[in-house]
């Protein structure tokens, strides 16, 4: 009798050690599990960001190395990465300066074509000039909604973009040349240049730029050049359409040639000179400054499940001793979130 009671209160013994290890397994359980989501969070969005570091390099590179650096086309290398999957996360590329920039756009281009109509009811083209005398240039496209909608901008506007010196307007290059260089007589000096080209009608070119911007051509190229703005195989149609009809560019049937270009950069239109051949003028016509076949300012964007970036990749333009070889291309902007 007596080793029944101690073989019954070994069992109840055991049943109670039983007990409270599966209850304080099932306490740790719930205790650690956060800690291990957390830290498999972190693995993954360590493994993301190198992952992202290296689809940013493989833009790059498939940027640098297109067969036809003097235009970018739809059949690109680039392109090749766009919509794909690396390591969990999805590539998006995106032409990011195949727009007007609203820091440097002159008043022109809205008074004599239907871009006004873009402007948010109340707002015109002396507004934008005067709103930029009075707060300056902005990077940021939130300091422009008060005169676009928010569609409207992402469709037709960017600040990424290089300063053309032939189509800049006057003001603006002012406060461009005072934020680089620090000297408000240098910024004056070079807007009364860009005043003088607009007087006597004439235009700046590679060659030729670094006389114009003197002693501050190093301070401001590339920023300031003489390439054109937009490409005109990615350009939005209205655009390329108000553009082509700006009435002194003198282009013959405007409609005509805008079609044309529509119907022939599906297949990529793959120089300057291919371009003018089409719009019917000499490569000096001022629209080429404007429209040209190379785009100068790329957005990637990388989609990951615990990572996601946003990297801006730009084409350097050339100097007048450097007009050869393959395109440079850097990585000037990286957000992660």
């Amino acid at each position: 009798m007596k080793n029944h009671s101690s073989a019954g209160f070994a069992s109840l013994q055991f049943l109670y050690a039983l007990f409270l290890l599966s209850a304080l397994a099932g306490g740790l359980g719930y205790c650690l599990a956060p800690l291990i989501r957390a830290e498999e969070r972190a693995k993954g969005y360590n493994r993301e960001y190198a992952a992202a570091k290296i689809i940013q390099e493989k833009v790059r590179a498939a940027l640098a190395s297109d067969p036809s650096p003097g235009g970018n086309g739809p059949d690109d290398p680039v392109w090749t990465l766009n919509g794909t999957t690396e390591d969990g996360c999805t590539i998006t590329i995106n032409p990011v300066s195949d727009r007007l920039n609203p820091n440097f756009i002159r008043k022109n281009i809205f008074e004599k074509t239907a871009l006004s109509r873009l402007f948010r009811p109340g707002f015109t083209a002396d507004d934008l000039q005067q709103w930029r005398e009075d707060h300056g240039l902005s990077l940021s496209a939130a300091a422009y909604h008060r005169f676009f909608d928010d569609g409207v901008f992402e469709q037709y506007f960017s600040c990424y973009g290089w300063a053309n010196i032939n189509l800049i307007d006057e003001f603006a290059a002012r406060t461009l040349v005072s934020s680089l260089t620090g000297s408000e007589h240098a910024a004056e000096s070079i807007r009364q240049r860009i005043e003088t080209l607009l007087i006597n009608r004439t235009r700046a070119d590679r060659e030729s730029l670094a006389s114009i911007l003197g002693i501050h051509y190093g301070d401001l190229f590339p920023l300031i050049n003489t390439e054109p703005l937009m490409n005109v195989n990615f350009i939005d149609s209205l655009l390329l359409k108000e553009l082509i009809a700006y009435p002194d560019y003198k282009i013959s049937s405007p409609e005509t040639r805008w079609q044309e270009l529509i119907n022939l950069r599906t297949a990529g239109i793959p120089d300057r000179e291919k371009l003018s051949l089409i719009l019917g003028t000499g490569t000096d016509n001022p629209l080429l400054q404007y429209l040209g076949c190379i785009t100068w300012f790329w957005e990637v964007r990388i989609e990951g499940r615990e990572l996601s970036c946003r990297a801006v990749i730009c084409r350097l333009p050339r100097g007048a001793a450097d007009q050869n070889g393959p395109g440079e291309y850097i990585i000037i902007e990286e957000r992660y979130y």
